[in-house]
């Protein structure tokens, strides 16, 4: 009976082991969260600005690469903030036709797991920052100008 205590005593201990969490540091966490929303405005800038063709593709179909790909991160964010989406924010169905832009798309999606995994660190931790709201406030910005056709 002694040695079946012990070693399900053991086996906890070794669950607990494999399955330890990171640690909670919600300074550290606050800069995943910017890192990886800066990022994702850093690739969209100049697919939304894009004045020549960008690897192989059109203007025209990285633009709006980059406009679907936006709307995509407005809505992410909203969602993982459980902040409203601005209800002025539209998508136009698009399908991705040239190939050159793929590399664009994985990297956006790259980031935005960093993004949704910071933010699953966040909440675990309980963290209290202002990281997704400031980035719907950039991707918002990022948006009116886009649909003016003006940029900074």
């Amino acid at each position: 009976m002694a040695s079946k205590v012990l070693l399900f005593t053991a086996l906890v201990a070794f669950t607990g082991l494999v399955f330890a969490q990171k640690p909670c540091n919600c300074g550290s966490i606050f800069d995943s969260l910017n890192k990886a929303g800066n990022d994702i405005v850093g690739l969209l800038g100049p697919l939304l600005n894009a004045a020549g063709d960008v690897n192989g593709c059109s203007v025209q179909e990285a633009k709006n690469l980059g406009q679907d790909l936006l709307i995509k991160a407005i809505k992410t964010v909203s969602q993982l903030g459980s902040i409203p989406v601005p209800p002025q924010v539209t998508a136009a169905p698009f399908t991705l036709q040239c190939n050159g832009l793929k590399p664009s798309v994985e990297q956006f999606n790259s980031f935005l797991k960093a993004l949704e995994a910071a933010n699953v660190d966040s909440v675990r931790c309980k963290c209290r920052n202002t990281a997704l709201e400031n980035l719907l406030l950039k991707l918002s910005v990022l948006y009116h100008h886009s649909k003016r056709g003006s940029f900074f």
